[in-house]
């Protein structure tokens, strides 16, 4: 699954409450059944320690829960479209056997967002991991550019290689940034029996949760 959007969209907490919701088999968004899996959410943007503060800031607003099953990791050199990148993951898998990888971000764990060539070996490395390991591969990305035009997931930043390997790719979009309400559009939906309707969520900055809106 591919989850993307602008700057500022919160997709970063939607790949925190899709971990936290795995992570006993709760609900995602408190609409999307799931099932206890263990996770390995790999961060690539921020140093350490303000990402810590954001899992932190999560956990209190619930209550100082922590998840059990999550695994959260910080490596801004990471790049998986590379031999040692890719052994880095590989060996990461197969010591703590995750069902689920969710890479917070794309952009700065590829070499180039552009070359095909790229971006076919980091859908390689996925692949790999979902073979080798079972692993489901959730994915944050960004569009192309910002723009009133509907093309779909052709606004997928990158080459063509991303949109035709994703089975699910979510847009997320801004509806009214003064009152954080944001839009998540399933614009391929690859494996659903049913169309994915769109749902809107409401950011709450002193919670750091998302509600349904």
């Amino acid at each position: 699954m591919v989850i993307y959007g602008a700057p500022e969209t919160w997709k970063s907490w939607l790949g925190i409450e899709l971990a936290w919701a795995l992570d006993e088999g709760n609900k995602w968004l408190g609409l999307y059944e799931t099932i206890p899996a263990r996770v390995l959410l790999v961060q690539t943007e921020q140093v350490e320690a303000v990402y810590r503060d954001r899992i932190v800031a999560f956990s209190h607003s619930l209550n100082g829960s922590s998840p059990s099953n999550v695994l959260f990791a910080t490596d801004l050199s990471l790049k998986i479209d590379n031999a040692f990148g890719k052994a880095l993951l590989d060996s990461t898998c197969a010591e703590h056997k995750p069902d689920v990888f969710i890479l917070d971000n794309l952009f700065h764990t590829i070499s180039s967002e552009r070359d095909e060539v790229v971006m076919k070996a980091a859908t390689e490395t996925f692949d790999l991991m979902r073979e080798k390991y079972n692993v489901g591969c959730v994915i944050t990305h960004h569009p192309r550019k910002e723009g009133d035009e509907d093309r779909g997931f052709d606004e997928l930043s990158g080459s063509s290689v991303l949109a035709r390997w994703a089975d699910t790719i979510i847009k997320v979009t801004t509806v009214e940034r003064r009152a954080d309400i944001y839009q998540m559009d399933f614009q391929k939906t690859k494996n659903a029996k049913t169309r994915v309707s769109p749902i809107r969520f409401r950011a709450n900055r002193s919670t750091v949760r998302l509600n349904i809106h």
